[in-house]
């Protein structure tokens, strides 16, 4: 059984400045996460995935309960740069966290900061050009490059730190259907070799196949477990304001015109299988 990389007990968050009738953002969560694990996050408008997000890596600080990284409690503040180091961060906006005039110095601006000699700076920037696909454009300025352009080169920055967790907040939201797949393959490249990733979306297709999915319902776990078990379940989904990926509810039409198919069908390769097989 994996080592817990992040636990969380009894955590409530409530905003400073929320006002007091308002039930708050997070609301005693238990959670705990393994080393290596891909978990999808996900729940509609206002369950607290965002807040959830910024938890984990001290961005915020519990109102009550604790967030442990590595058994370190993210409550104290000697501790934030060591859990920054282990947790890395990529939002939705892209341009909210690229700081630099180049591609290459935008990589380097992290390690830069950590203090790494600068040799070892160039050779992570090489490397991350290399894997992200950003070799002929690594000297080019950010704002001149396309939204998938832009979070692969902040998902270059933050992986060049070498972070042993990747939550990444709504990454593909803004980018079209062909880089919002380059994008996702990326972050597979990542888990595989050994990255915890906790991926937050509200695009059902891209967690289908994830092996742990949890969902949140008014700052609270109203899932956790495998993606077949929550999408199958009509009154989770209507609970979270969900929907089902596409595969899985084409397949329900399908089923609906007398069809008989397997359960469990959550992508389209899956569905068009199950068809071509009967």
């Amino acid at each position: 059984m994996n080592t817990n990389i992040i636990s969380l007990k009894d955590v409530t968050y409530r905003y400073p400045h929320a006002p007091g009738e308002l039930p708050p953002a997070i609301d005693g969560i238990d959670l705990e996460i393994g080393e290596g694990e891909f978990v999808g996050l996900v729940g509609g408008n206002g369950s607290g995935k965002s807040t959830l997000a910024r938890l984990l890596n001290g961005l915020l600080v519990p109102s009550r309960g604790e967030v442990r990284v590595e058994g370190l409690t993210t409550g104290e503040h000697a501790n934030l740069n060591g859990i920054r180091e282990t947790v890395g961060m990529v939002f939705q906006n892209p341009e909210s966290q690229i700081v630099a005039t180049s591609v290459e110095d935008d990589i380097a601006f992290g390690m830069e900061n950590l203090g790494l000699p600068a040799p070892e700076i160039e050779r992570r920037i090489d490397e991350m050009t290399r894997r992200f696909g950003l070799e002929k454009i690594r000297r080019s300025e950010p704002h001149w490059l396309s939204g998938g352009q832009k979070q692969r080169t902040v998902l270059a920055g933050v992986a060049a730190l070498r972070p042993k967790v990747l939550v990444l907040d709504e990454p593909t939201s803004m980018l079209d259907a062909r880089s919002q797949r380059q994008f996702r393959k990326l972050v597979d490249e990542l888990w595989r070799s050994g990255t915890t990733i906790i991926y937050i979306t509200q695009l059902m297709d891209e967690i289908a196949e994830a092996p742990r999915l949890i969902a949140l319902e008014s700052g609270s776990v109203a899932f956790d477990g495998v993606p077949g078990d929550f999408f199958s379940g009509v009154e989770l989904l209507s609970k979270t304001g969900l929907e089902a990926p596409l595969a899985a509810r084409l397949a329900a039409g399908v089923r609906d015109h007398g069809y008989t198919l397997p359960d469990g069908i959550l992508t389209l390769t899956d569905l068009v299988e199950s068809v071509c097989g009967r």
